[in-house]
């Protein structure tokens, strides 16, 4: 019977990138003698103990290259051959006798160790890690892509365009404006304070706006809990512009309610124009020049405002309920402020007056009053003198505020009402949460 050395004495010495030639071209390799087949050695895990008796195999693992190995897998028909920079008059890797085949029925792998391992580099991944590589690959080469498609991208140009200028009219230290309900003109109070636009009963029945059978909303105000049936006009516009809620079904509908006062020297008031219309725009107030003028702000941070004039930033708080809360500074106690169009004047809460420590013997003194806003109820207010109040860099001294013991949703500390307001240029940006004052 042939022996495994005999059939290996006929493989011709192989260079790189050679195919095997067939059996009857190899030549004759330098061969030693076999080792004693009485000398054996301790199997390895999953070899046969036959196997660990073939010389020929024990002299191959001898010879099969440390962790630092390099090693190159061809063509399931060529062999298994290190690839390694020829040396000076050298043309090819040297053999050893000790080449082996699986099964005739299966693609020969013969490995053939380099002669010099000192010479060798890090070990080439086998099959299997080539194929977990080609897999991190595939998820990293998208992400990499991206990242050069993103840098190469220019860069998306702050876009602030003026969408509509409404008229404002100033009674009894109230901004009103002119909102089209079903075609007709109605007077609505400015209320940046507010979350939800109302309309009153009266205006209900002159404008003949529809009742929602199914949907009531409860309003709370300074003087308590307020619920109605909704109201539902066929269109609803501010300076030529629709309004619709920023939800899915893009209603107009209103909330139904009364006001404290619903008459300011002789203009008939039919309600509130609440956050839940105006926060689709940022809002830029020039109460001085009698001015609202609606953007519209698409990718833009920082100080973009078109004003020639100088003017503070003022980062908000992330809020809900679409508000913009600012933080101010009362007697070097830090406030959570809300800029409140629809108050007509400035108030500390009940969160404000906890926060400063304030007690009812230390407001004695001061003057008393009653207040009314939406809601039954009147509210009892004091009018107190602080030291300083600072917003956005800026101080005033001796600031005379209402303190007043009332609950404000989003909880607030101090509400800032038209009689701050109308001596500044405001510019209230809910796509960037920011507030910009001047001067």
């Amino acid at each position: 019977m042939e022996t495994r050395t005999q059939r290996n004495r006929e493989i011709d010495d192989v260079r790189p990138r050679q195919e095997l030639a067939e059996p009857q071209q190899f030549g004759e390799l330098p061969w030693r003698e076999p080792a004693t087949l009485l000398h054996h050695h301790p199997p390895r895990p999953r070899q046969h103990a036959t196997e660990a008796a073939d010389p020929d195999r024990q002299e191959a693992d001898k010879q099969r290259p440390e962790a630092g190995d390099n090693w190159h897998i061809a063509h399931p028909r060529s062999i298994l051959h290190r690839m390694k920079p020829n040396k000076p008059g050298v043309t090819g890797a040297s053999t050893s006798p000790a080449l082996r085949e699986r099964s005739p029925r299966k693609a020969r792998r013969m490995r053939v160790p380099d002669a010099s391992p000192s010479l060798s580099s890090s070990p080439s991944p086998t099959p299997s890690a080539k194929r977990h590589r080609w897999g991190l690959a595939q998820q990293l080469i998208p992400g990499a892509l991206l990242g050069l498609l993103l840098a190469a991208a220019p860069a998306v140009a702050c876009e602030v365009q003026p969408r509509a200028v409404v008229p404002l009219e100033l009674v009894s230290r109230h901004a009103i404006v002119t909102v089209e309900v079903n075609n007709q003109p109605a007077s609505f109070i400015l209320d940046t304070g507010a979350e939800r636009t109302m309309v009153t009963v009266t205006a209900v029945q002159r404008l003949r706006l529809d009742l929602d059978q199914w949907t009531g909303t409860t309003v709370m105000g300074i003087g308590g809990l307020v619920r109605h049936q909704n109201a539902l006009p066929r269109s609803l516009t501010l300076g030529g512009l629709a309004l619709r809620h920023p939800t899915v079904l893009q209603d107009s509908t209103l909330a139904v309610g009364p006001l404290p006062i619903s008459n300011f020297d002789g203009l008939r008031i039919d309600g509130l124009l609440g956050r839940d219309f105006l926060s689709a725009f940022d809002l830029a107030l020039d109460i001085p020049a009698r001015r609202l003028t609606l953007y519209d702000v698409r990718d833009c941070q920082g100080a973009f405002l078109p004003w020639t004039t100088p003017y503070r930033a003022i980062r908000a708080f992330p809020a809900d309920r679409k508000a913009l809360v600012i933080p101010t500074q009362l007697d070097g106690h830090w406030l959570r402020t809300l800029i409140d169009t629809g108050a007509g004047t400035s108030i500390l809460t009940a969160a404000g007056i906890a926060r400063l420590g304030l007690s009812p013997a230390s407001l004695a003194a001061d003057p008393a009053a009653m207040a009314r806003g939406v809601g039954d109820r009147p509210v009892p207010v004091r009018l107190h003198r602080f030291g300083t109040l600072n917003i956005g860099g800026a101080s005033t001294l001796d600031p005379a505020l209402l303190v007043a013991p009332v609950h404000v949703v989003p909880i607030v500390d101090l509400v800032l009402g038209d009689d701050w307001v109308q001596s500044h240029r405001v510019w209230l940006s809910y796509s960037t949460l920011q507030v910009f004052v001047s001067p």
